[in-house]
């Protein structure tokens, strides 16, 4: 029963669903063909008289000059509105009877076809732009326009217009006479029409220019890129045929050219249902292949015929299955939206509605192509209108996203701030807690020097005294030594800063002051490109009470008369520094007194992880201390 009553509910959220796509889709459709359409593409115009053709005549000149034309054997018709024309130049005579000259001349509207023609007023040449001897032709013809006679080149009584046009591939056109009226009235009835067929056409090809560089960009920061690379595909195939209708000077001729444009235009129509299934979210398995193996297909067909037969039906052939396969393209197209709202509870209806919208004017312009042979404007205007109004609503769609994520990220950033801050004042604080903990440890060793040292110097020497003892030499000695004793424990209750290279600035500034009072010459040496290793302040403390244990221990045993203070890179990678304190004295002896000193060096070095090296007999003794790589190891 529960199972049952899900399935209806489903029934009814997808019912209510495609209500909501047809609902969207009405409105457009109203907007459109009681708005858009006559407004902009079949607007209301004032009735045009035309003038009457009394006779209508057509040859087939041998080239496309006025000598040619005046040759030309022309034989009276009746009008033909579909003839299959061969490779070659052909002209239709139209003549018209003028009881008097209009002031401001006729309008001319050419119905006929041909990639370029030549237009000739009782023999003289009015109109004609590019080449029109074969091979080289160009195609001035795609660019309809109204033409104007002027008064001066027409007669009262009969005159003759001649159309010369040629063909570079066999291909259909027509025998049927111009359209000849008031220049002011036809310019006011079909200007509209002829801005459609000439400059609406730049601003199509602009327009899609723009679109595709647009989402080109967006492709390139964009994380899931199939919709948008179809979207870019079918922009570029529609300024593609769009830039055919206007390439008037094309360097592809013939059927070459017709394989051209049957590709593009193919290919455009493939591309419209691919990207809806893309733009669906759930795209059907094996659907994107099926189309391009339609696409593939007829274009294999028209390429046999173009390039292989290229016989005089091969064009209009190929004309037929593009609109064919046009048709199955918006069909599917068309069944593709549908069946998506019918599956999905999706909330783009009036994105669905823009797609079904262009894929039935799409459809009408085919019907009428198939059917009747009109060559309704749908297509040129609706389709690029419709392309900029999906890429509008889905990039806006999208960046609404982009500006949630834009805030998301802005709150991030917020709390990350908020977090580095908190975690600065935390490592500040665990910095001062190491230093001082440093500092207490060395205090407390201090104590117990004081009590070790001091307190055991001061008790002999008291005891010495009380019994008489003690010599001057020995006393004068011994208070020496407890005076040197104390200075070391009253600069170790200092600071000596949170670097290596503030630590050797202030034991400079310290011990060399003290070197020279003792009578000692002080040399210091420090290599300019020295490494100085990044310690932290615990380690910078062991290394200047090693350095001053160093001095210390000189200045009481060494007898000489010269310290040296080297700083010089170390011998391997592992240990980057050497420091070492030399003087010129009688070097080490098993009694020199230095046995504590000497300890507490060795297990401040074990403490860094750095060697020490201690040696010298007869011409005085050196402390090596060979520091490591830097290591923040007790911050």
């Amino acid at each position: 029963m529960s199972v049952v009553t899900g399935s209806r509910i489903i029934d009814r959220l997808r019912r209510s669903n495609l209500v909501r796509l047809l609902g969207a889709t009405l409105v457009v459709q109203l907007l459109f063909w009681l708005g858009f359409n006559p407004i902009f593409i079949q607007p209301a115009t004032a009735p045009v008289e035309f003038y009457e053709v009394t006779q209508l005549s057509v040859a087939e000149p041998g080239a496309p000059d006025a000598t040619a034309l005046a040759r030309a054997q022309f034989r009276p018709i009746d009008p033909q509105p579909s003839v299959m024309f061969p490779i070659g130049y052909s002209a239709v005579r139209a003549e018209i009877e003028l009881e008097q000259i209009p002031s401001e001349g006729l309008a001319m509207l050419d119905q006929n076809g041909g990639d370029n023609s030549q237009i000739y007023v009782n023999g003289q040449l009015l109109h004609g732009e590019g080449e029109m001897r074969l091979p080289g032709v160009t195609y001035h013809a795609l660019t309809r326009q109204i033409i104007r006679i002027p008064p001066a080149m027409l007669v009262t009584g009969t005159n003759r217009i001649d159309t010369l046009r040629v063909f570079d591939m066999p291909q259909p056109g027509a025998n049927f006479p111009s359209l000849f009226g008031n220049y002011d009235e036809v310019t006011s009835a079909f200007g509209w029409r002829a801005f459609l067929l000439g400059p609406a056409r730049i601003i199509s090809l602009t327009t899609g220019c723009v679109l595709a560089l647009f989402i080109f960009v967006a492709l390139l920061r964009a994380q899931r890129r199939t919709l948008l690379v179809w979207l870019l595909l079918l922009t570029v195939s529609w300024a593609m045929r769009s830039h055919f209708l206007m390439w008037v000077d094309m360097p592809l001729h013939g059927f070459d050219r017709g394989l051209y444009y049957a590709v593009a235009t193919l290919f455009l129509s493939a591309c419209w249902p691919i990207l809806i299934d893309a733009w669906s979210d759930r795209p059907i398995r094996f659907f994107k292949p099926a189309m391009l193996a339609i696409f593939a297909a007829a274009a294999a067909v028209i390429a046999w015929w173009l390039m292989v037969q290229q016989d005089n039906s091969s064009w209009d052939r190929s004309t037929d299955l593009i609109d064919k396969v046009g048709m199955i393209f918006m069909a599917i197209m068309l069944g593709r939206v549908i069946w998506h709202f019918l599956t999905t509870d999706d909330e783009r209806h009036w994105e669905g509605a823009i797609l079904l919208t262009l894929g039935l004017t799409v459809a009408i312009f085919l019907v009428n192509i198939i059917l009747w042979g009109r060559n309704t404007p749908y297509l040129t205007i609706t389709q690029p209108l419709m392309l900029l109004a999906f890429s509008m609503a889905f990039f806006a769609r999208n960046f609404r996203l982009f500006q949630s994520s834009a805030q998301i990220s802005a709150l991030l950033q917020t709390q990350l701030d908020e977090r580095t801050a908190e975690l600065a004042q935390a490592h500040a604080r665990e910095k001062e807690l190491v230093r001082l903990e440093a500092h207490g440890a060395e205090r407390q060793r201090i104590l117990r020097d004081m009590h070790d040292g001091l307190g055991s110097q001061l008790m002999s020497m008291l005891m010495m005294a009380k019994r008489g003892k003690a010599s001057q030499d020995a006393i004068v000695e011994g208070i020496q030594s407890v005076i040197d004793e104390m200075r070391l424990m009253i600069d170790s209750m200092d600071s000596v800063g949170e670097s290596l290279s503030s630590a050797l600035a202030i034991f400079r500034r310290r011990m060399v002051p003290r070197i020279e009072a003792a009578g000692f010459t002080c040399v210091w040496q420090m290599a300019e490109d020295c490494p100085l290793p990044d310690y932290g302040p615990r380690d910078v403390l062991q290394i200047f009470r090693i350095l001053q244990e160093a001095v210390t221990n000189a200045l009481k045993h060494s007898g000489g008369d010269r310290i040296t203070i080297a700083i010089r890179p170390g011998g391997s990678t592992d240990h980057p520094l050497r420091i070492t304190i030399a003087d010129n004295g009688a070097g080490l002896t098993a009694s020199d007194g230095r046995g504590r000193g000497l300890v507490n060096m060795r297990a401040r070095a074990r403490s860094l992880h750095a060697g020490l090296d201690i040696s010298g007999a007869g011409t005085g003794s050196q402390v090596a201390l060979d520091l490591p790589a830097g290591q923040e190891r007790h911050r």
